[in-house]
């Protein structure tokens, strides 16, 4: 994630969107709550339209995600932030798993995209 990047949630209200809402503006992103109650083809509207390049995503709204990844073109990082197993999406280059938050922290400047083109889900950890 970079300064000025636009990061996305597509969950049910929980904990996670606290986090979301004090730690994407802490790194120097822009917040994207998307509707949960737009169809894919809307969601991926959106997220094109304001350039989303990072979405959280919870098990609720995982039946959405093969159609989103066919119509969006922004995006290139996916998170589960669900409780359920990491989503075996294909085109998936990395799955990581946060211990702690001073690894998720210490990781910030590591964990970057190579490539534009690449999409990767990452899984978040309690």
């Amino acid at each position: 994630m970079q300064a000025g990047d636009r990061v996305g949630i597509l969950s049910l209200n929980s904990d996670r969107y606290v986090e979301f809402f004090m730690a994407v503006p802490w790194a120097g992103a822009a917040v994207n709550p998307v509707n949960t109650r737009w169809s894919a083809a809307e969601i991926a509207y959106s997220l094109d339209d304001c350039d989303t390049q990072m979405l959280l995503i919870d098990d609720p709204f995982l039946p959405l995600l093969p159609e989103l990844l066919q119509r969006t073109s922004s995006l290139r990082t996916l998170i589960h932030v669900g409780d359920g197993p990491t989503p075996d999406v294909g085109g998936v280059i990395e799955a990581r798993h946060f211990g702690s938050e001073r690894e998720l922290v210490a990781s910030k400047h590591e964990d970057t995209v190579s490539e534009p083109c690449s999409r990767r889900v990452v899984q978040a950890s309690d």
